[in-house]
């Protein structure tokens, strides 16, 4: 299987309430949002042929803030799904969520576990990066601190995702003209969606009589220069 159902496998997996796993002689603890396996074990369950790629996807996703891995007997890992709650729909019908992920999950209705993933994935290829958030010199985008910050232009401004996905590829597209690299983080989006949401809910322009778009004033429109092709 790919990757990304690699990872949905994974969110099925994990324990949806508190509970305990018997290894060896001993009873341990599993959080809700987590699971033990050992790397071969998950490397069958994926259908890849060596553990290794199974140690190097965990990487990936640990780099992204996405999992946690932590060593148990057996050699088993314990795996942790970090803010689980934000993939499970089901939670946030039924629970009221933290203040810490308030903000993260009140911009989207409830929706399938990998409705979150598929969010980030589409943010990410339309900044011309691979979905999994890596750079040719290792860096990580998508991060939770990233996708917080995503969220806020849903939250704050009102941008759907189709929206959004527009004027990051406005963006990419002049930052290649231009030979620059990617932004260091999403924040760099900030501004331009700003932008944009101000443009998209200001008064709407109509042409006078000689033909000029002009807005509620009467004054002609006036196209503001922006450093990011915005």
């Amino acid at each position: 299987m790919s990757e990304r159902e690699a990872w949905i496998c994974m969110l099925t997996r994990a324990a949806w309430e508190n509970t305990q796993h018997r290894v060896g002689t001993q009873m341990l603890n599993v959080p809700r949002g987590a699971f033990y396996c050992t790397q071969r074990d998950m490397a069958q369950t994926f259908g890849w042929k060596s553990h290794h790629r199974v140690q190097g996807f965990w990487s990936r996703l640990t780099d992204a803030e996405m999992i946690e891995v932590r060593s148990a007997p057996r050699k088993k890992c314990l795996v942790i799904i970090r803010n689980y709650e934000m993939y499970q729909s089901q939670y946030r019908q039924e629970q009221q969520p933290t203040e810490t992920h308030l903000k993260v999950i009140k911009t989207d209705p409830p929706a399938a576990q990998s409705s979150d993933m598929e969010r980030r994935e589409r943010l990410l290829v339309a900044m011309g990066l691979n979905p999994m958030g890596r750079t040719p010199s290792g860096r990580t985008f998508g991060t939770v601190n990233d996708m917080f910050e995503a969220s806020k232009w849903s939250a704050d401004l009102g941008l759907s995702l189709d929206e959004q996905l527009a004027v990051i590829g406005e963006i990419t597209a002049h930052r290649a003209r231009a030979g620059e690299p990617p932004p260091t983080s999403f924040k760099f989006y900030t501004q331009p969606m700003a932008r944009y949401a101000a443009l998209k809910n200001g008064p709407k322009l109509e042409p006078d009589a000689k033909g000029t778009a002009t807005n509620a004033t009467g004054r002609p429109k006036i196209r503001a220069k922006a450093k990011n092709g915005i």
